[in-house]
């Protein structure tokens, strides 16, 4: 009797342990921190409302997310620039030019900035210098396509998917490098020599970041599977199919990445779902239902909270982990795709209209707002007197009519970049060719 009870107990405190997650060890840095994309920088809570500490002025809309390493900030931009700038001053200290936008977050390992462009390259860059140690060419980057997506016309054409805005940024562990490309592949490395080791194909683009766990890669594909591989083969484990969508092809595919947390693997999609799989059978937990809404965000977890943000709804949400039950939420007001991270009592929430959101991690109370600069002044007409979206921005349902559509959301300073903390600082990029620095006074 009582070794049957301690071992239920055991199981017990396993499960909470699995969904409370733990503060994460020290990781080479890459996109959302580390290897599970835990989003977790504990330290000093922003309170108060922060002001710019720097800003720096790019050639091309950002879209990577900034990571941080030795007092240096390293981030992509549509000019083709992967940029490094002092963390204190926001000053150059060297950029490197590829031929294509660098929507890939860079990931830091062995003095190495590693990141992709979509010239097809993946590079391979001295940390302090910039200049390139070796490169690998994929068979090609590309966004997803679909027949008439979205609805527009025409019905029948292959159509370019406009809000497939992101690359997949690159994973690193034991001295290998993980990330998926727009040919369908995903790619392990060498880091050393860019040597490919092996290459897995999926059956659509892959945008999604890699998270690398206990032997496993686990990455999506615009396909609808999650996939987890083997770390040093590329043989598929298993894989996970979400919804289809044969009609618009809008609720389909995974644009977005994968949390870690012990057993358990979280992920939003497009079919308007957040999962929760176990990582080893990729089993279905539980799913949560957006009712429409895309969720394109990596969501983040500690102290037995999920938080995540959906788009076309805007809610930034805190689930239970282990039952995906919402506990509180609130109004974005506007899109949300970069993912929300925490520095435990505070949540800070990217928007695509040109705010950063701070939220109290335990009722997702509002704490703080700070906009753009475009946003405040919203020359386009995006935002309507209460920070929603004006409906003039949506033109008829012409594929030609989407470029200036997008044109005039991204207008307000969208922040799609996932923040960066570091010391009470937050970076990140915008649409308005921004990289910034917010800090409180």
């Amino acid at each position: 009797m009582w070794r049957k009870s301690s071992r239920g107990w055991i199981v017990i405190f396993l499960s909470l342990l699995a969904a409370c997650g733990s503060p994460p060890s020290e990781h080479d840095p890459q996109f959302k921190r580390d290897t599970n994309h835990s989003g977790v920088f504990l330290g000093q809570n922003i309170v108060i409302h922060p002001s710019v500490k720097w800003k720096f002025k790019t050639d091309g809309r950002v879209f990577s997310s900034p990571i941080a390493n030795r007092g240096t900030i390293y981030v992509g931009a549509d000019d083709g620039n992967l940029y490094a700038l002092n963390m204190k001053n926001g000053s150059l200290i060297w950029k490197f030019f590829t031929r294509g936008r660098v929507r890939s977050t860079p990931a830091f390992y062995n003095n190495t900035i590693f990141f992709s462009s979509y010239d097809g390259i993946f590079y391979a860059v001295d940390a302090l210098t910039g200049t390139k140690k070796w490169t690998f060419k994929t068979a090609g980057e590309g966004q997803y396509k679909a027949p008439g997506i979205h609805g527009l016309l025409p019905a029948n054409q292959l159509i370019t998917d406009d809000w497939d805005i992101y690359q997949s940024s690159p994973a690193i562990a034991h001295g290998h490098i993980y990330f998926g490309s727009g040919n369908g592949n995903v790619y392990a490395l060498d880091a050393t020599n860019g040597e490919e080791l092996w290459h897995f194909k999926t059956g659509n683009v892959v945008h999604s970041s890699p998270a690398v766990n206990d032997g496993m890669v686990f990455i999506g594909s615009w396909d609808r599977n999650m996939y987890a591989l083997d770390l040093s083969t590329g043989k598929k484990i298993w894989n996970f199919t979400t919804g289809n969508d044969t009609v618009y092809y809008n609720q389909i595919g995974i644009q977005g990445s994968p949390l870690i947390s012990d057993s358990l693997l979280y992920f939003g999609c497009r079919d308007s779902h957040i999962y929760c799989l176990n990582k080893y059978t990729g089993r279905e937990r539980w799913s949560f239902d957006a009712k429409g809404s895309w969720v394109i965000v990596t969501p983040t977890l500690l102290d037995n909270k999920l938080y995540a943000a959906t788009s076309d709804s805007h809610r930034f949400l805190i689930l239970d982990p282990l039952s995906g039950k919402v506990l509180s939420e609130n109004d974005t007001k506007t899109y949300v795709f970069g993912s929300p991270v925490t520095t435990q009592g505070l949540v800070y929430v990217p928007t695509f209209g040109g705010s950063l959101m701070a939220f109290d991690a335990k009722n997702a109370k509002l704490v703080w707002t700070w906009q753009t600069k475009a946003a405040k002044m919203d020359k386009q007409d995006a935002l309507n007197d209460e920070g929603y979206y004006n409906p003039n921005i949506f033109f008829s349902r012409n594929a030609s009519d989407t470029p200036a559509e997008m044109n005039k959301i991204y207008s307000v300073g969208s922040i799609v970049s996932t923040p960066w903390i570091d010391n009470g600082v937050i970076y990140f990029g915008s649409t308005d060719s921004t990289i910034y620095a917010l800090h409180a006074l």
